[in-house]
């Protein structure tokens, strides 16, 4: 992988320790009966909102005032969350994910992030998901196998284990953030740079529930 020099960012929401401690638990249920997976610590659970990529830091200040603005014309929402699940097939899964119903306020400001700030990767529907964890790339057939069972469970039962798998939670944001990823070796976090109210003026960190 070669240096990276440039920062490299994105748009996103952050996740409270409180969101962040039910998350872990529905992580520790899933621990139990899918194997061969990255669990993503709670602190690096977040929302992506719009991938920006490596950005010269004299071009900061320019989407600094342009997500200022945009902030100040968008409105505050809630999002619900209320079910897990996978990207792709049983079979071909990489990605497990807790997803929140359709947010108009929320798709509105997705809308207006891709206008502002172009990017190469093609646009998609945007369905807000938060990554629980990811497939390793290396995973022997029979662990396959059974990881796919189980995840065609949870598809079509709603449940992994015994018990049905039971997310149901709402989130409350008042802004949105310009997030940067770090990497540490192979370890990686997700660095708050700066935060945009939503429909007012600028607020607290402890604002975001």
């Amino acid at each position: 992988m070669k240096p990276r020099y440039d920062p490299r960012l994105f748009i996103g929401l952050t996740t409270s320790r409180t969101v962040q401690s039910k998350l872990e638990a529905c992580q520790g249920e899933v621990r139990k009966h899918l194997f061969n997976w990255h669990y993503i610590p709670p602190t690096n659970f977040h929302v992506t909102l719009h991938f920006i990529g490596e950005v010269s830091e004299s071009q900061i200040p320019l989407i600094d005032e342009a997500m200022t603005r945009l902030g100040h014309q968008m409105s505050p929402f809630t999002l619900d969350w209320n079910g897990i699940d996978f990207f792709g097939e049983p079979d071909t899964a990489r990605v497990l994910f807790v997803g929140a119903s359709p947010c108009e306020e929320l798709s509105e400001l997705t809308t207006k992030l891709a206008e502002i700030i172009p990017t190469s990767r093609a646009r998609k529907e945007f369905n807000p998901h938060i990554t629980l964890a990811k497939a390793r790339k290396q995973m022997e057939p029979e662990t396959k196998v059974m990881n796919a069972n189980m995840l065609r469970r949870l598809r079509e039962h709603n449940r992994i284990g015994p018990e049905p798998v039971k997310i149901e939670f709402s989130t409350v944001h008042r802004q949105f953030m310009l997030m940067e990823t770090v990497w540490v070796g192979r370890a990686v976090s997700y660095d708050v740079r700066q935060r945009y109210a939503l429909g007012g003026p600028e607020i607290t960190p402890g604002d975001i529930y």
